[in-house]
């Protein structure tokens, strides 16, 4: 044993230790979120009263203190996470986007999970046969020659309608989510793969690339990857607003105590 290997926490195997970017979010539009650092104490959930600092990642409810300046979003699809029931709630990054885009997302603890159905949601998960969302884009409208536009709920102009009702995630450690994605419920689903994501997530997942990401920047890079594809303008990158804080936050705390150089 080499007692004089120094010691490092084990956040310092995340992906935030990877890149050397203080703010790998510089070209993406997020609401500024420095009223959140002037805040010191816990607020109280308004929907179940316990102290939570921030917002409540049981009930998906910001703190009265910051309720008004949390920003709220339209998403152009449904979103279903299904999150493991030892996924542990602080750790999770669902219920980040659960309170920013309330009308559109749903999360469902595993075994509750509702029936789908197969032609009307995308599971993003790297399963058996997935393609990349371009690629099943393409191929859907091969098939359906259907030129009319829809009302984008994001840029408010009319785009080629969206080939899906929703996209679903799995909200788990790595490890947990095959039995989520072996489930009857879940096994039959098309899935699709995000290519090119790079995660900057705090939490360390032994052995898995930087191309693995946490649930908030999941969502947020197929929407992102949606909207392109729609040729649409807008953006829904608020949907990374706790991401960055909390991003910007633990990089600074171990930046100040020397272990991140």
């Amino acid at each position: 044993r080499n007692m004089n290997r120094q010691w490092k926490p084990l956040i310092s195997r995340s992906c935030l230790f990877e890149t050397i970017e203080d703010d790998p979010f510089s070209h993406l539009n997020i609401t500024s979120s420095d009223h959140l650092d002037e805040i010191s104490e816990r607020g109280c959930c308004p929907k179940c009263n316990k102290s939570r600092m921030y917002f409540c990642y049981s009930c998906f409810a910001a703190v009265d203190c910051v309720r008004d300046k949390v920003p709220q979003l339209k998403l152009p699809i449904r979103i279903d996470i299904v999150k493991h029931a030892g996924e542990v709630d602080g750790k999770s990054t669902a219920a980040h986007i659960a309170i920013l885009a309330p009308d559109d997302v749903n999360v469902y603890i595993f075994p509750d999970v509702p029936s789908y159905n197969r032609d009307e949601v995308l599971l993003i998960f790297p399963g058996e046969n997935a393609q990349s969302l371009e690629t099943l884009w393409e191929s859907h409208h091969k098939s359906h020659h259907d030129a009319s536009l829809s009302p984008c709920v994001v840029c408010h102009q009319g785009h080629p309608a969206i080939p899906w009702k929703r996209l679903v995630f799995i909200d788990s450690t790595w490890k947990q989510t095959k039995r989520i994605y072996l489930d009857a419920k879940m096994s039959g689903l098309r899935c699709a793969v995000l290519q090119g994501g790079r995660s900057v997530f705090w939490r360390p997942q032994r052995g898995k690339p930087s191309s693995w990401l946490a649930t908030a920047e999941a969502v947020h890079l197929s929407v992102t990857r949606l909207l392109a594809l729609q040729g649409c303008q807008g953006n829904v990158d608020d949907l990374l607003f706790f991401f960055k804080f909390f991003y910007a936050k633990i990089r600074s705390r171990y930046k100040d105590s020397g272990v991140l150089q």
